[in-house]
C-alpha cells in the first residue's frame, strides 16, 4: 500500500517534468539545456505545490507504519492520477496566461515598452551595415562599393566578414565556397591572397583586405567597423592597430578576455552565452564586462525577459537574420537596441508600425 502510494506520487511527478519539457520544446526556439531546465523548476514551482501534500501524505505513512491508511486500488490509483494531472495542466495554463511563467517564456510578441520609433529610426548608432551593406540591393559582399554605398546612406557602423586566405592574409569574406561561387573561382579554397585579389564579387565587387579597410576607415574617422567571423584579437591587432577604430564579434569567453586586456573593444556572439542559466545570465555577462552583444532575431521567442532585463541593465543586443527589415523593426527592436540591415533611409524612415 505505502510503495503503491510513493509510487503513484513519482509517477505525477514524472508526468509533470514530461509536460514541462515538452511545453519548452514546443515554445523554445533555442536548444538551451539550461533554458529547459530552468522552466521546469519554474513548472514544478508554480504548479505541483497542490501535489505536495499528497507526497507529503505518502512520505509520513511509508516512515510511520501505526498510520492507517485506506487501501488504495488500481482504480483509485488511476482516478488520483488523472485528477492530479488535471490539476497541474489546468494551474499551468492561468499561470503562463496571466503570471510568471508568461512574463519569463511566453510574453507577447509586441514590446510591453513605449518606444520613440522616430528618435529609434534616425539614431545611427542603432544600426549596423551587414557585410557592408548591399550595394545594388547585393548581399553579403564585403566590398569596397558596399562600404561606399553604406557610407552614402549615412551609415556609422560597417560590418565587415573576416578571415585568412590559405597564406594568412586577412580579407573580407563571409563564406569560402559562397566565395567561389559568387566570383567563379575553381580553385582550392581557402585560396592565396594572390588569387583572392584577382577576383572581384559577381565580376563587379572589389574585393577587401585588411590594408584596404584599415586605410578606408583612417580616411573616414566618424565610422567604425564591426568585425565578425574573426575570434584572434590580439592578431588581428596587428595588421590593424589602430583599436580605437573597430570592435570585435568574439566567439568565446577566453578570445573576450584576451580583447580586454589588450584594450580591444568587443561585443560578444549569442553562442557565449546562451547556455547560462536565465536566472544568472545578466549576472554573469556583467561579470564579464559585456555591454553589447550579437544576437541572432530568431532567438529572441524563449528569451524575452532576459532581452529586457538586458536593456534594463545598459546591454546593448544587436539583431541579425534580419528578413524582413520593418518587420523586425516595429516588432522585434523593442527587445534589443540595435540591427544588422542592408540597407536604411535614415532621412525618412518607414515608422509606420500599425
Amino acid at each position: 500500500m505505502r510503495p503503491g502510494l510513493l509510487r503513484n506520487s513519482a509517477r505525477v511527478l514524472f508526468a509533470i517534468v514530461f509536460a514541462s519539457m515538452i511545453l519548452s520544446k514546443l515554445y523554445f526556439t533555442e536548444n538551451s539545456f539550461y533554458a529547459r531546465l530552468d522552466f521546469v523548476a519554474k513548472s514544478l514551482f508554480y504548479s505541483s505545490r497542490f501535489h505536495l501534500a499528497f507526497v507529503g501524505i505518502a512520505v509520513i505513512a511509508y516512515f510511520i507504519p501505526q498510520i492507517k491508511l485506506p487501501r488504495i486500488t488500481p482504480a483509485k490509483s488511476l482516478f488520483i492520477n488523472i485528477v492530479l494531472l488535471f490539476f497541474y495542466i489546468l494551474t499551468l495554463y492561468s499561470l503562463i496566461m496571466t503570471q510568471g511563467l508568461r512574463e519569463d517564456y511566453f510574453t507577447d510578441q509586441n514590446s510591453p515598452l513605449k518606444r520613440d520609433l522616430l528618435q529609434e529610426a534616425t539614431d545611427r548608432d542603432r544600426f549596423i551595415a551587414h557585410s557592408t551593406g548591399y550595394p545594388d540591393g547585393v548581399p553579403y559582399t564585403n566590398s569596397l562599393e558596399g562600404l561606399e554605398y553604406s557610407n552614402s546612406a549615412g551609415f556609422k557602423y560597417f560590418e565587415v566578414d573576416t578571415q585568412k586566405t590559405s597564406d594568412g592574409h586577412w580579407v573580407g569574406m563571409h563564406d569560402w565556397e559562397d566565395w567561389a561561387q559568387d566570383t567563379k573561382y575553381a580553385g582550392t579554397i581557402p585560396p592565396t591572397f594572390a588569387d583572392f585579389k584577382s577576383h572581384k564579387i559577381n565580376g563587379r565587387f572589389t574585393p577587401l583586405d585588411i590594408e584596404t579597410i584599415r586605410s578606408w576607415f583612417l580616411a573616414h574617422p566618424d565610422k567604425r567597423l564591426i568585425t565578425d567571423k574573426v575570434n584572434e584579437p590580439v592578431e588581428y591587432a596587428k595588421s590593424f592597430p589602430e583599436k580605437n577604430r573597430y570592435a570585435m564579434e568574439l566567439f568565446d569567453e577566453d578570445s573576450l578576455t584576451e580583447a580586454r586586456k589588450n584594450d580591444i573593444d568587443a561585443l560578444i556572439s549569442w553562442s557565449v552565452f546562451k547556455d547560462m542559466p536565465p536566472y544568472d545570465s545578466i549576472s554573469q555577462l556583467k561579470e564579464l564586462k559585456v555591454d553589447k552583444i550579437a544576437m541572432s532575431r530568431l532567438q529572441i521567442k524563449g528569451r524575452k525577459r532576459f532581452l529586457l532585463q538586458a536593456r534594463n541593465a545598459g546591454i546593448k543586443v544587436y539583431l541579425f537574420n534580419i528578413e524582413d527589415i520593418h518587420k523586425s523593426f516595429c516588432e522585434e527592436m523593442g527587445y534589443a537596441y540595435g540591427m544588422y540591415i542592408g540597407t536604411w533611409n535614415f532621412n525618412q524612415p518607414d515608422i509606420n508600425c500599425h
